[in-house]
């Protein structure tokens, strides 16, 4: 066995002796990337201490993410109660009823994934085309991914499309 092997084999036992809500949320990210327009955006939100959670957002607008002049990054802190409003909503999303709601994949070439956990567990929904389904999870998912990019500073009409 190799050791990412072992290592996929450990997370799992660990996910599993791990009662549901008992993990502490401590970290949460949401990214976006657009294969056909080479857009990607990511805000990342990392609780610090009790009263303090440091932001990262950052948006490359092409393939060239070298190049500075194009690139947006940004680092600031927020108030843990605004941390909280947002795990909240994380923590609101019905992780069963999700993927049941998703009716296709790929449609129009954008993704979105939202992870949230602490250092070592943690949860992560993947989803192709997130405008294109309906459900009441799926609205939950892109609030709380709407949330994130407002609050790392980016208009979420610039991300995603109607």
């Amino acid at each position: 066995m190799n050791k990412y092997t072992i290592l996929l084999l450990f997370s799992i036992i660990m996910l599993s002796c791990k009662e549901k809500g008992q993990t502490d949320i401590t970290q949460i990210k949401v990214s976006y990337q657009h294969s056909m327009f080479h857009n990607n955006y990511s805000v990342s939100l990392i609780k610090e201490n009790d009263s303090e959670t440091m932001v990262h957002a950052f948006h490359s607008p092409t393939r060239d993410h070298g190049n500075d002049s194009l690139t947006t990054k940004k680092m600031f802190r927020i108030s843990t109660s605004e941390f909280n409003r947002i795990k909240d909503l994380v923590i609101s999303i019905d992780e069963k009823n999700i993927r049941k709601e998703l009716k296709r994949s790929g449609m129009d070439g954008s993704s979105t994934m939202l992870t949230f956990g602490d250092e070592i567990n943690f949860k992560q929904y993947g989803i192709w085309s997130p405008e294109h389904h309906d459900g009441e999870s799926l609205k939950k998912y892109m609030i709380a991914n709407k949330e994130i990019f407002k609050l790392g500073g980016f208009n979420p009409n610039d991300i995603y499309s109607d």
